[in-house]
């Protein structure tokens, strides 16, 4: 896709793919950027859809299947997208952004129906299991739909297990269009177009976490207080999002549902130890050592608020690593290297691909010379082409993709390092001369 005038940014071209790295000096519109592919996946995610016609709901309800052109339906879905994302500098990145509308007048998405079609096929479709199963409620019961995509993948046949003697519900007497709207914006999402995460976590993460209770009683007393017009918040929809990501982690007990290879690699060499949750507190183990029952962890609790500066920026990425990740997620980091040190940030990068590997798109951007290079090396050793790396060029003022199996230099990087070092041998050269002319002028 091609987005114009957003923000320092004057045009940029993305190419979306299973993994993305953005680097460049600070202001130079990376954030801008992260919101905006942040705003644009949640409307594809989100937007409403016609998949079927009423016909085609009678025909479930009559035979129990139905067999349709798959890409007829994405072909739907990004006909909706399209409508949206033209209209995207209107309500949808103020939204996200938190700021006015004036700010985006001259903002443009432009991108191609064809396009929209790969960025499908890219977040729902890769590696994606060709049976699935989704709930369908009818009149107060539970009945389940199941997706089967062909293997040639031309089409997708739905089955209705329905048992209405035991539920006591007539077909007759069903409502056709209701149904209809169920199917439509509820059972073939989760079947076929929904991710289950798309989870941004912020630069600002480190005073989230520690503070998270305040702000959000702040958000809450705002909210009863009704001074508010359209939005509760006062943040940027990434943040926003993280806030309730975090109130989410604060109600709920989570029972262990990751993969458990991934979270055991995050918490032995990224964030060396894990947190837990006791009753209303959150304390932080630190790891000691691995042995073959798995990884074990010190006895005593460090309450949250002193824990290390690095494991308090992880907070977020454990819980979801421990209990909620999944197949097909689309993770956002930004810096992911915060209070890492050099160590780490390779192990982060490795731990990246890992994601990359498990079916998690990753998007990050970052000033880590150590987790690019670590993450490019890794990428073009196991996966060739799996990752995007865009690098911000100043003199064209954009950000311009890379060829990973081409790089010699990192200019963002290479430059200030080469400059450190031309200063360091220019003043050990001016110290020897000094020297020299001191020793003649003694002599």
């Amino acid at each position: 896709m091609e987005i114009n005038h957003l923000g320092p940014i004057k045009k940029v071209d993305i190419e979306l793919s299973d993994g993305m790295i953005f680097i460049g000096p600070n202001n130079c519109g990376k954030t801008y950027l992260t919101y905006s592919l942040y705003a644009i996946l949640n409307v594809i995610n989100d937007v409403r859809c016609n998949f079927i016609t009423d016909e085609v709901t009678q025909e479930l309800i009559d035979n129990g299947t139905v067999t349709l052109d798959l890409s007829l339906l994405k072909n739907k879905l990004a006909n909706s997208v399209l409508n949206n994302i033209h209209n995207i500098n209107k309500d949808v990145l103020p939204e996200y952004f938190n700021i006015p509308s004036s700010s985006f007048k001259d903002t443009t998405v432009k991108i191609s129906s064809k396009e929209i079609l790969d960025i499908i096929d890219l977040i729902y479709f890769k590696d994606k299991e060709k049976v699935s199963e989704a709930p369908l409620p009818i009149q107060k019961h539970l009945f389940w739909v199941t997706s089967e995509i062909s293997s040639d993948e031309k089409n997708v046949k739905f089955n209705i297990s329905f048992d209405f003697i035991e539920s006591e519900i007539n077909s007759s007497q069903i409502d056709i269009g209701n149904l209809k709207d169920i199917l439509n914006y509820f059972t073939i999402r989760r079947l076929l177009f929904k991710i289950n995460n798309i989870l941004y976590i912020p630069a600002e993460r480190n005073g989230l976490n520690v503070f998270r209770k305040e702000l959000l009683a702040s958000r809450s007393s705002i909210f009863d207080g009704g001074s508010i017009n359209k939005r509760s918040s006062k943040y940027p929809r990434p943040i926003s999002d993280y806030l309730n990501y975090l109130n989410m982690i604060d109600i709920n007990s989570f029972f262990d549902n990751s993969d458990l290879d991934l979270y055991n690699f995050l918490s032995e060499n990224i964030i060396k130890g894990k947190f837990e949750k006791v009753n209303d507190d959150i304390f932080f183990r630190q790891f000691y050592r691995k042995d073959k029952r798995g990884l074990k962890y010190i006895r005593n609790n460090i309450p949250f608020q002193v824990a290390s500066s690095s494991a308090k920026s992880l907070y977020g990425l454990d819980i979801y690593f421990e209990h909620l990740v999944s197949n097909g997620d689309i993770l956002f980091i930004d810096e992911p290297e915060m209070n890492l040190d050099p160590s780490s940030q390779a192990n982060m990068a490795t731990f990246l691909n890992r994601c990359i590997e498990f079916g998690v798109k990753v998007i990050i951007s970052t000033h880590s010379y150590n987790l690019v290079r670590e993450f490019v090396n890794i990428s073009l050793k196991e996966v060739p082409g799996r990752i995007n790396l865009f690098e911000y060029d100043d003199t064209k003022e954009t950000f311009c993709k890379k060829d990973v199996q081409k790089i010699e230099s990192l200019p963002i990087f290479d430059r200030i390092q080469e400059k450190l070092i031309d200063d360091y041998y220019d003043i050990i050269e001016q110290m020897e001369d000094d020297n020299d002319a001191f020793s003649e002028t003694i002599g």
